[in-house]
């Protein structure tokens, strides 16, 4: 560190609402299933239980919940880890940036897609490269993701993690696995209800 050269370069940070005027994706999620929505027709993974101490907010709430039936590829999501983290550990700052560098690639992978189920989502790699080493993870950040590429059922999606003061703090690459399922969930409910009438007639 104290070796390195002080001359860096920065993208231009996103212009994104900040996440006091968004609300919180638990929120969402809940807000949508209490509006009938299907929980497999929701797009946002259920943060509360993949990432209980990681509150987030997504710009664009819709895109979030229901994806942008391939409109568009990239997603932006505002982050904060809710457990403080002393600042002074370098481990644990870096070690946390890294938990949530993880955090809804493969959602952003599944964008170019219509609105459909899924039978599987999962990544197969995760890679991230720090641009910052010293930072304060106790801030929220925001997470930049677009979808660069999808074939043979696999996605690839890059994402740029920023500070709020507008440091690139990451840069991240992962590779999704993704199956639509092979019939659309009302079909789905129709084959239950018929095989629930033929095993009442037997």
């Amino acid at each position: 560190e104290g070796s390195a050269s002080n001359f860096t370069v920065t993208p231009k940070f996103p212009n994104v609402p900040p996440p006091e005027a968004l609300k919180d994706a638990v929120v969402l999620r809940k807000e949508a299933l209490a509006n009938g929505v299907h929980p497999k027709k929701l797009r946002a993974f259920n943060t509360e239980r993949i990432a209980p101490r990681c509150e987030v907010r997504a710009c664009d709430e819709d895109v979030y919940l229901r994806g942008s039936d391939g409109r568009t590829l990239k997603q932006y999501i505002w982050m904060r880890y809710q457990d403080p983290v002393d600042c002074a550990d370098l481990s644990m700052i870096h070690s946390t940036l890294a938990y949530v560098s993880d955090l809804h690639l493969v959602m952003t992978g599944m964008l170019p897609y219509p609105h459909i189920e899924f039978k599987l989502h999962t990544s197969l790699d995760h890679s991230a490269w720090y641009h910052e080493f010293r930072f304060d993870v106790n801030e929220w950040i925001l997470y930049e993701q677009e979808c660069v590429a999808h074939s043979a059922n696999r996605s690839l999606i890059h994402g740029r993690i920023w500070s709020r003061s507008g440091r690139l703090l990451m840069s991240t690459s992962q590779e999704g696995l993704i199956y639509p399922a092979s019939k659309p969930l009302e079909k789905q409910k129709e084959v239950n209800v018929q095989g629930e009438k033929l095993n009442s007639k037997i």
